[in-house]
Formats: structure tokens, C-alpha cells, sequence
């Protein structure tokens, strides 16, 4: 009891386990027993020692950190007149390339072709462009897919390219390659929408 008493329970407050407070942590107690009731009061039981400690703290839950977004490649400007470009992969460029233009019944688009690049191809496709009538009864509102050879014209130190194609009315994805020989050495992706014209056959 170290010089203390206290009450552990009574006739009126029976409770168990009987928690007793105020004690220091660290401290050894001597912790005995004595009966209390209508009769009289009971003589001490033996004593057991007794050092209270502080509980473990809780340890907080950690808190699962998503990894950093991967850095995308930052490839060169293309030309501020091309249309969207895309760029399948890193090792494939961006084409330099100007916003198409529609003259008469034909979409001319023009760029700059890389050192190296043998041959340049520009692929159109649509799904709901005007076609001809032939195509049209063959395959109704079906994707039309138009592939243009471009020819390469040097200029001084840029190798310029144009692309012509015949195209019907609607809108039409280009996909302008550069290779050399098969391989994809730049690329680039816009959209066009072609207006109506008197002539409504597709050719390349």
C-alpha cells in the first residue's frame, strides 16, 4: 500500500476487475486485501507486488503512397500550323508538317520530310464520308481508306513533301508517314474535314 489505502469495492459497488487509479508508472506497490462488511473488518492478506507501466502506444497505420506519374517524352515543336500530332513511340518523330488546306476538290497538305526519309505516305480514313456512288452501294457508311504518295521535292537544305489527295466530303483522319525504305522514321496525325464538291470520287 506504500503509505496509501484504497477502496476497492463495497457491499454497494460490487465490480470486477477492480481497477485502482492514481498510481505511478514505475512504482512497485504492495497490493493486500481486507474484508469490510456488517461484522467488522477483516485483518490483511499477504501482499503482492505490483509495478503498473504505461501501455504500448498505437502504432498509426501507414499510409500507402501512390508511385510518381512517369515523366511523358518531350519532342521537338512541330510547326504552330500543323494540325494535332501524335507519336506512336520514341523512337518515331514528329513529322513537320502545315495544316491542311482543301483546294478545289482536293486536300493538299505540305511539310518537311527528315534526313534519311526515302519516301512519304499520307493515309486518309473516314467513316461516314461522301464516296462514290459505287462505293456507296458496295459498302454503305463504311470506313473509306485512302492511301497518297507523297513526292519529295529538295529545296536547298529542307526536303520538302505534298500530299494530294481527292477526297469526298466529311471529315477524315490523315496519318502522314516519312520512311526510310519500311521503317517509320516520323509521323504525324490531324483531322480535315473536306466540303462538298461537285465531284464526290476518292482516289489518292
Amino acid at each position: 500500500d506504500n503509505g496509501g489505502s484504497w477502496t476497492a469495492f463495497s457491499p454497494l459497488t460490487m465490480a470486477s476487475p477492480v481497477v485502482i487509479t492514481g498510481l505511478t508508472n514505475g512504482t512497485t506497490y504492495q497490493v493486500k486485501l481486507r474484508a469490510i462488511n456488517g461484522a467488522g473488518t477483516g485483518a490483511d492478506s499477504s501482499g503482492v507486488s505490483v509495478t503498473p507501466v504505461a501501455p504500448p502506444m498505437p502504432i498509426a497505420p501507414i499510409t500507402p503512397v501512390a508511385p510518381p506519374t512517369p515523366l511523358a517524352p518531350s519532342p521537338s515543336a512541330p510547326d504552330s500550323s500543323a494540325g494535332t500530332n501524335s507519336v506512336p513511340g520514341n523512337s518515331v518523330a514528329i513529322l513537320a508538317q502545315r495544316a491542311p488546306r482543301q483546294q478545289g476538290d482536293m486536300l493538299i497538305t505540305t511539310g518537311v520530310a527528315p534526313d534519311g526519309a526515302t519516301s512519304v505516305v499520307q493515309i486518309a480514313s473516314g467513316v461516314s464520308a461522301q464516296i462514290s456512288l459505287s462505293q456507296m452501294a458496295l459498302r454503305p457508311r463504311a470506313t473509306v481508306r485512302v492511301a497518297t504518295k507523297c513526292p519529295i521535292t529538295s529545296k536547298g537544305v529542307a526536303r520538302s513533301y505534298t500530299c494530294k489527295a481527292r477526297l469526298g466530303a466529311g471529315m477524315w483522319a490523315l496519318t502522314t508517314q516519312a520512311r526510310a525504305g519500311s521503317t517509320v522514321v516520323a509521323q504525324v496525325a490531324t483531322r480535315a474535314r473536306v466540303k462538298a464538291t461537285k465531284r464526290t470520287a476518292v482516289t489518292g
